[in-house]
């Protein structure tokens, strides 16, 4: 790799293209992988870099790298180490392999800076990206990913704001935070148009519109995989986690788990199903839910008005319980036949007319909501766990002995229900209420969130291209 031109000179050059070029800064490191460190990292030395952008990297390897791999960059002249993430990989037929790479955090002020050369360009894109936890998203650009083997890449047209991505930009679940991949593009239920095709997949077409949830990929050999729950796989990796989210304007996805979404649903309509629609339904499934039974639904959000909807639809009788009067009117226009106020004194009265709830599905992430929940579900009823309270939840194993209570976990779900899911939405059986925002407007969307004000479910609606 040639030495780059002095610093000195072009950053003294205020020429229209220098400035120009200064707009679109990213990092040119030459690396040798030399082994592994005890946490499976791969140890690099650089010989030297192009430090343009904080966290984007076009590099130069004389060996092979897999997507989503971590590397340990050191500095010859410093002994500065840094870890940073492949993002994409290209392996040359003749000279030195290139990656590009996310750093953890800025490139050390000691490295040298210079500009690329005017041939040298690398496609960029819009996405929302955190870099430390409890600070907000930064709306930036940043190096647009390629489909690799077994990948499609989409044009993202529109992606659903979870409860979950606001939890992990907080770091409020200490397991999941540990396996983040820093800097973190978060958003699991994205729905775009294929623009990319890796060279071996197959069944998928270009423009075809398909969606992605939480699964990014599973392993489909383990016993979890082969008994048809491949929702707990050993080995599967999460979208926004092991790899970038939908947060962004491209984003690659295991051609496996890319989705086909019917053509008469709008990226909008579909989008949160993928995680708010797919885990009420994978719950109700999952809790043996019966026509005729009494469902009470705790939290009337995104996932809420569209578990009434599903529990409606199998011939329940639905509640909705909220501590909002505003979601509990919102509810009765989802198929609520009754709506419970849980700060009503008379709450628990009211919930346990008729002999209670056979079923019980919590997706308010509080534990208040809980405790009502068990205190009012019907003997030998049902209660399925899908909120997730930052609190340990607590129940007396007398009350849990004597009401034969039984308590069931719910983890997303699977693709064939998904697919399930995407008919019924098709037929006009079930829809999301929708409040759109822009990807700048992620911040305010999680303010929002945690005061409760959301009807429906947020989604990031991306401009057409």
């Amino acid at each position: 790799m040639p030495t780059p031109p002095s610093p000195a000179n072009d950053l003294q050059d205020t020429s229209g293209a220098e400035k120009r070029r200064s707009q679109r800064l990213l990092v040119r490191v030459a690396v040798i992988v030399i082994g592994t460190d005890r946490e499976g990292k791969s140890f690099g030395e650089v010989t030297h870099t192009m430090v343009i952008n904080a966290h984007g990297a076009l590099v130069e390897l004389k060996a092979e790298l897999l997507d989503g791999q971590r590397v340990l960059l050191r500095n010859k002249q410093s002994g500065e180490r840094q870890s940073c993430r492949v993002v994409w990989f290209r392996k040359a037929e003749q000279g030195v392999n290139h990656a590009g790479l996310e750093f953890t955090a800025a490139a050390p002020h000691f490295w040298q800076v210079d500009f690329p050369p005017d041939d040298w360009d690398m496609p960029m894109m819009r996405a929302a990206v955190l870099k430390e936890f409890g600070h907000p998203l930064g709306a930036e650009e940043i190096p647009r990913p390629q489909a690799q083997g077994d990948e499609v890449l989409i044009r993202v047209e529109a992606c659903g704001v979870c409860h979950s991505d606001l939890h992990m930009a907080k770091g409020d679940w200490p397991d999941v935070s540990a396996k983040m991949s820093w800097p973190v593009t978060l958003g699991h239920e994205a729905v775009g148009r294929v623009v990319e095709l890796g060279a071996k997949v197959t069944g998928i077409a270009l423009n075809q519109r398909v969606g992605v949830g939480w699964l990014y990929s599973t392993c489909g050999a383990c016993e979890h995989c082969r008994e048809g729950a491949e929702n707990v796989c050993l080995q599967r990796k999460v979208t926004g986690i092991a790899a970038p989210g939908g947060y962004a304007e491209f984003m690659r996805v295991k051609a496996s788990h890319a989705i086909p979404v019917p053509e008469n649903l709008s990226a909008l309509e579909a989008a949160p199903l993928f995680c708010a629609g797919l885990t009420v339904f994978h719950a109700l499934h999952n809790a043996g839910l019966k026509k005729g039974q009494r469902v009470a639904v705790f939290g009337v959000g995104g996932l809420g008005h569209l578990a009434l909807q599903i529990a409606r639809l199998a011939g329940a009788e639905t509640i909705a319980v909220d501590v909002s009067e505003a979601k509990l009117v919102f509810a009765t226009k989802f198929g609520a036949a009754q709506a419970i106020l849980a700060t009503d004194p008379n709450s628990e009265k009211l919930l346990k007319e008729g002999g209670g709830p056979h079923l019980a599905v919590v997706t308010a992430p509080d534990k208040s909501a809980y405790d009502l929940a068990i205190r009012t579900l019907r003997r030998r009823g049902t209660l399925a766990v899908v909120g997730l309270p930052k609190e340990d939840l607590t129940f007396f194993a007398d009350d849990l002995v004597v009401g034969e209570f039984k308590i069931i976990a719910s983890a997303v779900g699977t693709r064939a229900e998904m697919r399930e899911l995407l008919a019924l939405a098709s037929a006009g059986k079930i829809r999301c209420e929708v409040e759109t925002c822009t990807l700048e407007q992620i911040n305010e969307v999680f303010e929002k969130m945690k005061r409760g004000q959301l009807l429906g479910r947020a989604v990031i609606q991306f401009p057409p291209k």
